[in-house]
């Protein structure tokens, strides 16, 4: 796939491997090119100006504004001239299941302008984030994890689940968390019971009574919808995309979205943007 189309930003280039967090506060000048994170990211807009493509539509950056970004979401920055912002990204094993479960379910475009007496509130939290994070004390990971929970608490009031939770065994909630998050690796049917520990078998037949279609179908449906997010951004190829999305060959791709939606990847590309 061609980098400069679309970059993966990871965990281990940005957060270090000996933290589950980074935390900083920063005046940003640069444009940042189309791109994912194999990690949640939070930014929040303190001053300055600029604009975001995020998931395929354009949104304007200031002072009052703040998103969160998990490995599903893909986006561009354009500084103009610079952004003052706060910058969280941190590991989904820094959250609990619950958590998780709850910023997974989030609006597919989520980002906000909040009142002034919000963004005061969110504001403060930061600088707390921020100054702990700078320190080296005790229980350290400990005090983070519970600030951050409580700065998503505050987020995610203003934001309504998309999807209704579903009446779930907790191996299924689980799963079903695991395959949001890695669906573009193609975990297996066999790598996602182990992840839950459950024999197999028993996971494919417990997955489709509870979630109604199979574990094969479920993930297809994640890789189709990243896709077409991805085709009415307009910025990259079929092939480019096919790969993005977690398929592992052009034909493979092009064939299963006609199959589900009725239109070839291109075609439904051009009735999007029309």
């Amino acid at each position: 796939m061609n980098k400069s189309n679309y970059v993966c930003f990871t965990a281990d280039e940005y957060i270090g491997d000996s933290s589950e967090i980074f935390v900083t506060g920063k005046i940003e000048k640069t444009d940042f090119p189309l791109h994912w994170h194999d990690f949640f990211e939070i930014e929040i807009i303190v001053g300055g100006n600029g604009s975001q493509n995020l998931n395929g539509n354009e949104y304007e950056l200031k002072r009052g504004c703040a998103y969160l970004l998990s490995p599903t979401d893909y986006h561009s920055v354009k500084a103009n001239p610079e952004i003052e912002m706060y910058n969280i990204m941190f590991h989904e094993s820094l959250l609990s299941d619950d958590f998780l479960k709850m910023i997974t379910e989030k609006n597919t475009n989520c980002i906000f302008y909040f009142d002034n007496q919000t963004f005061d509130e969110i504001l403060a939290l930061c600088k707390i984030i921020e100054a702990e994070f700078q320190k080296n004390g005790q229980y350290k990971n400990e005090i983070l994890r519970n600030l951050l929970e409580c700065f998503l608490i505050l987020f995610l009031r203003n934001i309504s689940p998309s999807v209704k939770p579903h009446n779930e065994s907790n191996h299924i909630q689980k799963a079903l968390l695991y395959i949001q998050l890695h669906f573009k690796e193609n975990p297996s049917l066999i790598q996602t019971a182990k992840v839950v520990s459950l024999n197999p078998n028993y996971f494919s037949k417990i997955f489709k009574s509870i979630i109604g279609s199979s574990y094969n179908e479920y993930l297809t449906s994640l890789k189709l919808s990243y896709a077409k997010k991805l085709l009415i951004s307009n910025r990259l190829t079929i092939t480019e995309i096919c790969f993005a999305s977690g398929f592992t060959s052009v034909s493979n791709f092009m064939k299963v979205f006609k199959q589900k939606t009725g239109v070839s990847p291109k075609m439904y590309a051009k009735s999007k943007l029309n």
